[in-house]
């Protein structure tokens, strides 16, 4: 099992959206996505499910905090930051792209894991591979022609 760092602070402030611009764009163009790739890199589970109910919360009824700041609560408990449930609603409420982008920074740093598709993770460890991947040591098949 692996060692959790626990670090009483996050690793960057709230406002340090630049500090991954990747993370940085995604969170605040398509913020569906990005917060279903932080469920994803969090909790190792695909991400279509969250980014749908987070599409659905945020652009049809314009409550997407009620899920999102839940799974910063998750966060901190994991990595022990300190914090508070009102803290994590009102970040959620008011900051919401610098609350998912500050998320994604973290969970990036504290497990040295980039969020991709798990189809994509599961060929790059030896599972499935997906038609033109290839694994490290393959020999180079040409199609014949």
């Amino acid at each position: 099992m692996a060692m959790i760092k626990v670090c009483p602070n996050w690793n960057s402030d709230i406002f340090h959206c630049f500090g991954d611009s990747n993370i940085c764009c995604v969170s605040c163009f398509c913020p569906c996505i990005q917060y279903g790739r932080n469920i994803e890199a969090f909790n190792q589970k695909p991400c279509i499910y969250p980014c749908l109910i987070f599409f659905f919360l945020n652009f049809l009824v314009g409550s997407s905090w009620i899920v999102s700041h839940a799974t910063r609560g998750e966060i901190r408990a994991k990595y022990g930051i300190n914090g508070s449930c009102l803290k994590d609603c009102c970040c959620h409420v008011w900051c919401r792209c610098c609350a998912l982008a500050q998320e994604g920074r973290e969970i990036k740093a504290r497990n040295n894991f980039v969020a991709v598709p798990t189809q994509v993770v599961k060929a790059q460890q030896g599972g499935m591979i997906q038609p033109g991947m290839m694994r490290p040591g393959m020999p180079n098949q040409q199609p014949d022609n």
